[in-house]
């Protein structure tokens, strides 16, 4: 990030607060220049509007910045022992019960703006259908095109339809996962994949995915470091 400052926008991710100092370690990290905050309320084993997590989203709207929420609920339903996931799975009866405990969260903070990693994880549809109500509410398509699909990726492009039908291209983000998701090595097949073959959208919304959305996204945020 200081050998090109220009070109990272940058989310914290450490901030578990099992951590005695996760508020002034959150701090540290927007003085810095963070663009905002990534919160993993399940690898904590918290759900999103746990009290702990309050203060974190708090600090985002005093620092005017935005949130990514990784919900993760893909691993509550695979039977994980992974603690946090363990500790959560039994608390949500399935993605809609999920998404009820994010609702207050961006109704309360609607001056912030939420991105939802992996699009939520669970049904599109749903997904789409939540980020219509909130529209501080954003959604990124990483680790959403499967793997082993060939170009141009008819699995991934129609989840992404699926999305921007029900929520609205304006608030529907590219994103890679990388390096953690196989997609990382084709990165420049997607690319071409949503350029020229997301042929439901047009070349200005296509754009708008591909990058003008993020921009909108972190707002008035500068790249790089302080």
């Amino acid at each position: 990030i200081r050998r090109y400052p220009d070109r990272f926008y940058w989310f914290p991710c450490h901030l578990n607060p099992v951590n005695a100092d996760y508020i002034e370690r959150t701090k540290r990290n927007l003085d810095l220049g963070a663009a905002g905050l990534k919160i993993l309320p399940s690898f904590f084993g918290l759900l999103p509007d746990d009290d702990k997590l309050l203060a974190l989203y708090e600090l985002a709207r005093e620092y005017r910045v935005s949130v990514i929420l990784d919900l993760s609920f893909w691993y509550l339903t695979k039977g994980t022992t992974r603690r946090g996931f363990r500790d959560v799975a039994p608390l949500v009866k399935d993605y809609a019960d999920l998404l009820s405990h994010v609702e207050p969260v961006v109704e309360e903070f609607s001056e912030v703006n939420f991105q939802l990693a992996h699009a939520g994880t669970g049904d599109l549809r749903e997904t789409g259908e939540f980020m219509a109500r909130h529209p501080n509410v954003f959604a990124d398509i990483s680790a959403r095109f499967p793997g082993g699909e060939a170009y141009p990726f008819p699995k991934g492009l129609s989840a992404l339809e699926s999305l921007v039908t029900s929520a609205g291209v304006e608030c529907v983000m590219f994103g890679t996962d990388w390096p953690h998701f196989w997609q990382g090595g084709r990165m420049k097949e997607i690319v071409r994949c949503l350029a020229e073959a997301a042929t439901f959208m047009t070349p200005d919304e296509r754009a708008l995915v591909l990058g003008g959305n993020a921009l909108r996204f972190v707002g008035q945020v500068q790249p790089g470091l302080r």
